[in-house]
């Protein structure tokens, strides 16, 4: 479950993750237009793993919060917000990456 508002100038976005699942830490975005955004985590449970997929990489299970750097309030109302991640079902298969508008 995916939940992102715009809050004193930053995408909030926060993940629910299911039990058996997780996200590749490094899949996920901000984008807005065709600038990616800076991220700042504010609450992450990660780990390294080793799969099959994609080798040796930072994951995320359970829950996690993120906000983007700042968007001026001129801007907030120009171009597309995009939200992207990949995450896998543990030992068994990744799902492709997923990008959301906000």
């Amino acid at each position: 479950l995916i939940e992102a508002f715009i809050l004193n100038n930053k995408v909030v976005v926060s993940w629910d993750i299911k039990t058996g699942y997780y996200i590749y830490k490094k899949s996920i975005f901000i984008k807005h237009g065709n600038k990616k955004l800076n991220l700042s985590f504010d609450l992450i449970d990660e780990f390294v793993l080793t799969d099959e997929f994609f080798g040796e990489s930072t994951v995320v299970k359970n829950i996690l919060k993120l906000h983007s750097g700042y968007i001026k309030n001129s801007e907030q109302n120009t171009g597309t917000i995009q939200i992207g991640f990949q995450g896998c079902a543990d030992g068994r298969y990744c799902y492709p990456p997923e990008i959301k508008n906000l």
